[in-house]
């Protein structure tokens, strides 16, 4: 009986913990939330199995509040590039805040994709993209530098 009480216990601090972590990011998410014009380095580390379209992004990305429906925790993120639209069922793309008031961002196929992963400075987002596929022994997957400003939505994210 002692043992499920203390389990009990550590059940509930840690859903307190899960659901403040939660609270707290809900701010930055409002803050953050909203269209940007995206601008993508050039590719390092470019190799032939990588190259293209998976790496081809939406000039302009909307950061939607509403919760994606294909991954739990993280949020609608559009539009959908031709590459991933056509390859359905995919993975819909998705953002979420990170750990360190960061964004992360992806679009998949399941096989193929891109993911930024980058930090809020005001009213642009700085970092970096990579391009991976879940073939494995290849050479490294392409990354290049990213920067996303924010920008007044076009009638076609609305």
């Amino acid at each position: 009986m002692r043992y499920s009480t203390i389990l009990v216990m550590a059940c509930a601090l840690l859903s307190a913990r899960h659901l403040a972590a939660q609270s707290a990011a809900q701010p930055m998410v409002a803050a953050v939330a909203g269209c940007y014009a995206l601008t993508l380095g050039p590719w390092e580390q470019q190799s032939a199995r990588a190259a293209g379209s998976p790496q081809i992004l939406p000039p302009v990305v909307r950061l939607d509040t509403a919760l994606a429906a294909q991954v739990r925790g993280w949020r609608q993120l559009g539009p959908t590039p031709p590459y991933f639209a056509q390859s359905r069922p995919g993975i819909s793309p998705a953002w979420r805040v990170g750990p360190t008031d960061s964004v992360e961002a992806f679009w998949s196929t399941g096989f193929v994709g891109t993911r930024l992963r980058l930090a809020v400075r005001g009213d642009t987002l700085v970092g970096g993209a990579q391009a991976f596929t879940d073939v494995r022994g290849g050479p490294p997957d392409p990354t290049a530098t990213a920067r996303a400003v924010r920008v007044a939505c076009p009638a076609e994210l609305r």
